[in-house]
């Protein structure tokens, strides 16, 4: 289109007629860096898969430590152009509201004896194409079962509130119920379920994440086991991966803290406890 022998137009007036630009008529689409960085970018694939916390920084040293010729700005560039970040801590959901009311954690030094002594929750984000989600799980403290779960796109309270209703009516009143200190667990709606039941209330101390560790070890077994390994693209495929893990996490997955049983053989093992054992508990 653009005749660079010819002498009447110049280049820069025949690009102008044709409605392209210069840049667009002097520029040689780079195939050869295109197919260099879909290499690396399966070199780089390779390492994130077996270390997803890594960054550009480790993942540049474990490639030359293999021997590949590489530079750390390349890893870097070609981790931006295919959107390959590293996993690390991301949102905060366990922000208090300070005016919300707050109640004493209740589980210090605190024997669990039997299903239903103690039950916790929390919500943790999980990053999808589309945006953020959020996952909601209810654990019995004493067998470790999920005894519910739900992924939400929002972070409305009413949700989290009709989830441990739901839950309750399933499975019975916990004697001890234990959150963080997130808004979402303050809020009215929330607190109203609990009294509602006549449940004992305990929420983790400020900064005290392992107050809460049994759902904390829950959601890093969901996420280095299953989420992080299948990196789920939509809504439906996250919501089904994650009942087919907690199934596999309640019914087949042995657990060293309970003498390699699973979670729902203590659960159910335990069942029989009397209500006097309980109360005396």
């Amino acid at each position: 289109m653009v005749e660079c022998a010819y002498k009447l137009l110049s280049i820069s007036r025949q690009c102008e007629l044709l409605g392209i630009s210069r840049s667009a008529y002097y520029y040689t689409p780079q195939t050869l860096q295109d197919e260099e960085d879909f290499e690396l970018l399966k070199e780089i694939m390779e390492v994130q898969i077996r270390h997803p916390e890594k960054g550009y920084r480790r993942i540049y040293r474990d490639l030359k430590v293999s021997g590949a010729d590489v530079r750390e700005k390349q890893i870097r560039r070609v981790m931006r152009r295919f959107g390959v970040i590293a996993v690390y801590p991301g949102m905060n959901l366990s922000k208090a509201c300070k005016k919300a009311r707050k109640y004493p954690y209740l589980l210090k030094g605190k024997v669990i004896r039997y299903p239903n002594q103690v039950w916790s929750t929390d919500i943790t984000y999980i990053r999808l194409p589309s945006g953020n989600v959020y996952l909601m799980a209810v654990i019995d403290w004493f067998s470790r079962k999920v005894l519910n779960w739900r992924v939400f796109n929002t972070m409305d309270a009413g949700q989290y509130a009709a989830l441990l209703r739901e839950t309750i009516e399933e499975y019975g009143i916990p004697a001890v119920f234990n959150t963080d200190q997130g808004v979402q667990f303050t809020s009215d709606v929330f607190i109203g379920v609990l009294e509602e039941y006549g449940i004992e209330i305990s929420m983790d101390g400020c900064g005290r994440a392992l107050d809460n560790i049994r759902i904390e070890r829950l959601w890093r077994s969901l996420k280095y086991e299953d989420i992080y390994l299948k990196r789920y693209e939509t809504m439906s495929e996250l919501k089904a991966g994650v009942n087919t893990y907690f199934n596999y996490y309640n019914t087949e997955r042995f657990h060293q803290s309970l003498d390699y049983h699973t979670p729902d053989e203590m659960y159910e093992s335990f069942q029989t406890v009397s209500l006097d054992n309980r109360e005396a508990a």
